[in-house]
This record gives C-alpha cells, structure tokens and sequence, in this order.
C-alpha cells in the first residue's frame, strides 16, 4: 500500500523526514493561573475592566479575548470577571 503513495523508497524518506504541524499526540502543558494572577493580568488591559458595561457583542469578544490569551476555565473567568457562568459560557460558544 505505501508502493501506491511513494514509489521508491526514497520519496518516503523525505516525506518522513519533513517538518510539519502535525499535532497527533503531542504533550501540551497548561499552566494554571491562581485567581489573583489572573486578575493581575486582566488589570493591565483598561478594556477588560468593567466588562458588564459593555453591549454584549463587544463584552463577549472580549471574553473569548480573554479565553484565549489566558485559557482560564469558565468557572475562573466568571470568578474573577464577576459575570455569571451562563454568560461566560454563551460567550464561548458564540463565534462570530
């Protein structure tokens, strides 16, 4: 079967030899923020402040912002950004 893919030997080599952005079982660390670590970053930005006063298109992208600087669980975001869990959720799944 690898004959119909890579006819000689080696083609196979190099294919096996190339660098790519494989990501099969790769370890991925997390590093786990404390709440207060995570209110410290949030205070450097003057937009992540006062989240509630936002309209909800704009609090949400700033909450998935957030997410995805930090990876922060739901229930830590909603700890330390003093918004209910529901709403830290709806704006995660809301990709926009």
């Amino acid at each position: 079967m690898i004959h119909a893919y890579f006819p000689k030997k080696s083609d196979f080599v190099r294919f096996s030899q190339e660098e790519n952005q494989d990501q099969c079982l790769e370890i991925k660390t997390k590093i786990r923020l404390s709440d207060q670590q995570l209110a410290d970053i949030l205070k450097k930005n003057r937009e992540y402040q006062h989240l509630e006063s936002y309209e909800k298109s704009k609090r949400n992208q700033l909450i998935r912002q957030i997410h995805g600087e930090t990876g922060s669980s739901i229930r830590q975001l909603s700890r330390v950004l003093g918004l209910g869990k529901m709403i830290i959720e709806q704006a995660l799944r809301e990709r926009t």
